[in-house]
């Protein structure tokens, strides 16, 4: 270390003042750059930090009502980060509280180009399915927006309104066939209703089940499956005796 360190001074002391203005020039120019690489990244930070607000301050309007105002801020978003989803996702989620549903698709379209794991994406992509009453589409796309991002409760507020309305629609559909089935008991004819029954009970099984709900309409059709096939069971025994 000593020999090392005696050779360095020896080579310092060698150097002519040319020379050593020139070490003194290359140190104060790299420190230099150091000070413009951290003053850079300090207003990068500040810069992100900016467009970030674009976004969080077109969320506050939009629950606020203010959807001009919203949309400022979604549009300025664009601009500083046109290779993100946010803003297009927040022009969609206008779209929606304006009925504008093309719109909405459009820009949901245009958000997915950039990240198809965003979850206001699926959010506003559920809602457009549910406008279009595809109602079991609708509760995928929320429910994956509730995986990716499970602290969400708008998510699953709209998701547990959706299994509400799709559970009416449920009950409208099998009420009818219920209806359909008892005309036929009526009338004795137990083949057609047995066929009308097992036709319910075989689409509608699964979906009820996926829904966890103890429903009565669906309870109903078994009873009235077992029912029939007793009558039917009945019919076929009196006939052999006879």
């Amino acid at each position: 270390m000593e020999k090392a360190t005696g050779v360095l001074e020896r080579l310092l002391g060698e150097m002519n003042p040319s020379q050593d203005m020139a070490l003194k020039a290359c140190f104060y120019e790299e420190r230099f750059q150091h000070l413009i690489e951290e003053q850079r990244n300090k207003i990068g930070e500040h810069q992100n930090q900016i467009i970030a607000k674009y976004y969080q301050d077109g969320i506050v309007l939009e629950r606020q009502g203010d959807l001009v105002g919203a949309k400022f801020q979604y549009d300025h978003y664009i601009k500083a980060r046109p290779q993100h989803p946010h803003g297009y996702v927040g022009l969609a989620s206008l779209a929606i509280k304006k009925g504008d549903w093309e719109e909405a698709n459009n820009q949901c379209l245009n958000a997915q180009k950039h990240d198809s794991n965003f979850p206001r994406l699926h959010h506003c992509i559920g809602l457009i399915y549910h406008q279009s009453g595809k109602f079991e589409e609708a509760l995928n796309a929320l429910q994956k927006a509730m995986d990716l991002e499970p602290s969400q409760r708008e998510f699953s507020e709209d998701k547990l309104r959706i299994e509400r309305i799709l559970l009416q629609s449920m009950h409208e559909r099998i009420n009818h066939h219920i209806q359909e089935a008892e005309r036929f008991i009526r009338v004795k004819q137990f083949t057609a209703a047995h066929q009308v029954l097992s036709h319910v009970h075989q689409a509608w099984q699964s979906r009820i089940e996926q829904h966890v709900y103890q429903d009565k309409f669906f309870h109903q059709v078994e009873k009235l499956l077992k029912q029939v096939e007793q009558e039917q069971k009945s019919s076929i025994e009196k006939r052999v005796e006879g």
